[in-house]
Parts: C-alpha cells; structure tokens; sequence
C-alpha cells in the first residue's frame, strides 16, 4: 500500500513539475510528454524529428514540463533512451492542438500485455473559481482493474478503469480519465476495488490541496510493481 500526500512537510511528496501558469495569447498552444509505459526504462522524445535536450532521458513516472508550441500539427515519437527513430516504441505520431490549448501526451500501457500506446489528454485549464483546486486523474496500470475513488470514507468517483478496458453504455469506451474541483483543504482519499469498500490499494489520506493549483495524478506502479499514486503540481497566477 503506497501513500501519497501533497504538500505535507513531514511526509515524503513526488511533485514532478511546478510551473506558473502564464497567459499565453495568439496561436499558441501547451504540450508536455508523461512517460508512464510500464516496464520501459528511460526514453527519449523527439519533437518534429528532433531530440531536444527536454526530451532526452525521461524517466518513467516523470513528464517534461510544459512546451509553447505553434496551434496546429504537433509530431513527436518516443524511443528506448539513446536510440534512434528506428527504435521507436510509439513512432512518429501528429496531433491536432488547438490554440491557447493544453495537453497530456502519456506514454502508456505495459510492454508484457498490452504494448504501449499514445494517449492524448486535453487538460481544462480555465480560471479555477477562488479557494478551489482542480485535480485530474489518469488510471495507467492494465493490471490494476477497475477501481472507485473514495473520499473522506465516502465513495467520490466510481468505476474508474485503464483507458479503452470498459465499454460505454453511450457507445464507445473509456478513457481513463477524470476531473473534479474541490475546495481547498485536507482529505482522505484512497482507491479500492470497483464495487468494494477494501482493501485499500493505494492510500491517499491526509492530502492538501491548496487553492488555484492544479493537480494532474496519476494510478501507476511503483518499481517493485506495487499499485502507487504519482502527481505533478501545478501553481496558477
């Protein structure tokens, strides 16, 4: 059982990213790259057929910080650390970003089952309403199941499962991802079993969240394969 709390001094925190969140007007959008493909070990990113240095070695778990790119077409690829294009574990692939835009690009899924894939999230970054927070949560782990986020002893967000592993009812399937607001304050999450009040897998209690701060977490595993909560923090203006 892992516990992740935020901003909390006397426990042990992963904040992989702090960056302002700074106007941006014209055509411009936002980009950034996750490496979350389990059993992958350090990648490189190559943005229009080239490695820049944000791109080279990202660990597993971590994501580069934010990009200011032109609106539009956006190729990247992703290879094993120190190869080339022609190794490529997600080869060269465009998305379509929209001006003023931000998006999550995670290199996803699990090398043993599932292979790994591209999964593209457009994150709302709109003005946050005053004393609250907004937290977004990927479920990345194919072996974890389905699962159901507890808040504070109280079932928050149901059924929550690896993107492209349940079946709509609308048609489809989902995507493996959920966003919430919430006020300000210290809460007691933990995530169980779809359906169950336990066991705890991953325990979340005591997390702070602070106000005008944006929260992107993530449902992975840590090295020794054990279920675990990875989060990248994020400051508004």
């Amino acid at each position: 059982m892992r516990k992740l709390v935020l901003l909390a001094s006397f426990l042990v925190i992963l904040i992989l990213a702090i960056v302002p969140v700074s106007a941006q007007g014209g055509s411009s959008a936002f980009v950034r790259i996750a490496h979350f493909a389990i059993n992958v070990d350090d990648v490189d990113v190559y943005i229009d057929g080239n490695l820049r240095s944000i791109g080279r070695d990202l660990g597993y778990g971590t994501a580069t910080s934010w990009l200011v790119v032109p609106a539009g077409d956006f190729e990247f690829a992703v290879t094993p650390a120190g190869r080339s294009m022609n190794a490529a574990i997600i080869e060269s692939t465009v998305v379509s970003l929209e001006a003023g835009s931000r998006t999550t690009i995670v290199a996803l899924g699990d090398t043993q089952t599932t292979g790994i894939t591209a999964h593209v999230i457009t994150e709302d970054y709109d003005d946050l309403p005053e004393f609250q927070a907004r937290v977004t949560v990927l479920h990345a782990d194919p072996a974890l199941g389905a699962v159901d986020l507890w808040s504070d002893g109280e079932l928050f967000q149901g059924r929550m499962a690896y993107p492209g592993s349940l079946t709509l009812l609308s048609g489809g399937t989902n995507d493996g991802v959920t966003s919430f607001d919430m006020v300000e304050g210290r809460y007691d999450f933990t995530v169980v079993p779809n359906g169950q009040s336990g066991p705890v897998m991953i325990d979340m209690s005591d997390t702070d969240l602070t106000a005008q701060t944006f929260y992107f977490v993530v449902l992975t595993r840590d090295e020794d394969g054990n279920p675990s909560a990875v989060v990248i923090e994020q400051t508004a203006n």
